[in-house]
This record gives structure tokens, C-alpha cells and sequence, in this order.
């Protein structure tokens, strides 16, 4: 009988320990979130009124890439649509330096639609589906996998997803009641949009209306607005990260961590236990 109590004394324990380190992690996932630097990068009209695209290295240009330079490549990736006249896109490609194969040669560009790709060979898509679209979700080319977007985080708003980085980190922009716009981030596929203008650091008189990408720097760009300069159109932005985006296996660390601890403790208490019975 008492080693029945023993034991499911220690079961106890643990389940109470793992609990309390996943309640932990989620805790510490919250206060982790990423704060925010605005720079004010001048009149949206500048960038023809869409949002700046921004390249790896952090610097931006219109959306029409004047400059000519390389948008379409993240790391050993190169990505490329295949068109057959008058715009309309018939398929694509991504390839890995070094291979020749198309990692993308199963996508029907007719129900599904490219937005981003990343480092780690991960593709931001939109499922189009039969005039009943799923939404966005997240192509893994080394797994085949899908892993559509949690959009479930801000009540009553339509959200849409345009930027993707190799963290999984996303951004993107919701519409709320009475049409507002409103930019937001992504820690992951999986968990729920959070405001930018919740994350900016200091006081600050700018509402984020969109944000259009991220890169593996955490630096995100989009349009706003500043109360304190009003600007037909909006003003363009960039964020830049004072604190680093943790990235999901950060967050697995610490429950392991947790864990760990948990186990330690009953450990010891079965030791003390052991002594007492036996």
C-alpha cells in the first residue's frame, strides 16, 4: 500500500511539474515578445503607395525594384514564377544551389499563390482552393508539408499574411470592424497575430496600418500613419528590433528546462520518501 501511495505521489508530482512548466513557457514566450524601433521612412506615395519591399541585407526600395537588384533569392534558395504572357503566372520554381530539381514542380499556380519564400527553403503561399480558400499557410519543400496560419487572434478581423522570415516569424495586416487596418506579427505559424503598435517601443504616436515583409533580421516595413504628421496616403516604416525574436525552439528549451527542474525536486522528495518507507 504505501509504495501504491508512493507512487502516485510521484505521479502526481510530475504531472504538477510539467504543468507548471509548460504554464511557465508560455509566460515567458509572452514576455519575450519582440519591442520595436520606428524609423519614419518618408511619404507612402514615395514608394508609389504600396509597402517597401525589403532585401536580407535590411535596405528597401519601391515595389517595383528600380534598382534591378536580386529580391527572389533567400540564402541557397532562388525562387521564380514561370509566365505565358499578359502577366498570368503558369507555375514556379525553387531551386537549391547546386540541385536542379524544382521544388515546386507539384504547386497549381491556378489555386495556390506565392508570396514569400525564406533562408530554410519554406514558402509563404495563399490556398486559393476551388473559390473557397483555406488562407495562408507555410510550404515546407524539404517535408512537403503544409502548415496553414492561425488567424484566429484578433476577434471579428479578416487577416491577411505577407511576410515570412527563417524563424517562421510572419507579418502581415488585419481589417477590423468599421474597416481599420491594422499591421501585425506572427511568432509562428501557429500562434495568434499580436498589433505591432502594441510592440513599439516608447510612446508613440504612429498606428501601423500594414506591414508587408520581414526579414531574418527581424526588421519589418510597411505603411502607417503619424498623428503628429499627417500624410495623404500614409507614411512608410521600418521596425527594427531592440530585443531578438526568440525563435519556437527557444520556447522548448525552457520547458525542458522546466521539466528537468520539476524532476529534480521529485526526485529528491523520492529519495527522502525511500528512506522513510524502507
Amino acid at each position: 500500500m504505501k509504495t501504491n501511495r508512493s507512487m502516485t505521489r510521484t505521479l502526481g508530482l510530475l504531472a504538477l511539474s510539467l504543468f507548471a512548466a509548460l504554464t511557465a513557457t508560455e509566460a515567458q514566450a509572452d514576455s519575450m515578445l519582440p519591442r520595436y524601433r520606428l524609423e519614419d521612412l518618408g511619404p507612402a506615395e514615395e514608394f508609389l503607395g504600396w509597402s517597401p519591399i525589403l532585401f536580407p541585407d535590411g535596405t528597401v526600395d519601391k515595389y517595383t525594384n528600380p534598382t534591378n537588384k536580386e529580391y527572389w533569392r533567400r540564402g541557397d534558395y532562388k525562387f521564380s514564377t514561370v509566365e505565358i504572357g499578359g502577366g498570368h503566372i503558369s507555375g514556379y520554381t525553387l531551386y537549391k544551389d547546386g540541385s536542379d530539381v524544382n521544388l515546386l514542380a507539384g504547386f497549381n499556380s491556378s489555386i495556390n499563390y506565392v508570396q514569400k519564400i525564406n533562408a530554410v527553403g519554406q514558402v509563404l503561399a495563399e490556398d486559393l482552393g476551388n473559390r473557397d480558400g483555406l488562407g495562408p499557410y507555410i510550404y515546407d519543400s524539404a517535408t512537403g508539408t503544409k502548415t496553414y496560419v492561425n488567424l484566429s487572434g484578433i476577434d471579428g478581423a479578416q487577416q491577411t499574411v505577407y511576410g515570412l522570415n527563417s524563424s517562421g516569424n510572419l507579418v502581415g495586416y488585419a481589417t477590423m470592424s468599421g474597416g481599420l487596418l491594422g499591421a501585425t506579427f506572427y511568432q509562428s505559424a501557429t500562434t495568434e497575430a499580436i498589433l505591432l503598435d502594441t510592440l513599439i517601443d516608447g510612446a508613440s504616436n504612429w498606428h501601423l496600418s500594414t506591414a508587408g515583409d520581414i526579414n531574418d533580421a527581424g526588421e519589418i516595413v510597411g505603411i502607417g500613419s503619424d498623428l503628429n504628421k499627417p500624410t495623404p496616403g500614409g507614411r512608410a516604416y521600418k521596425l527594427v528590433p531592440i530585443t531578438p525574436v526568440p525563435e519556437p525552439s527557444t520556447w522548448l528549451i525552457f520547458a525542458a528546462c522546466g521539466i528537468w527542474a520539476g524532476r529534480t525536486k521529485i526526485g529528491s522528495s523520492l529519495s527522502g520518501m525511500k528512506t522513510r518507507i524502507f
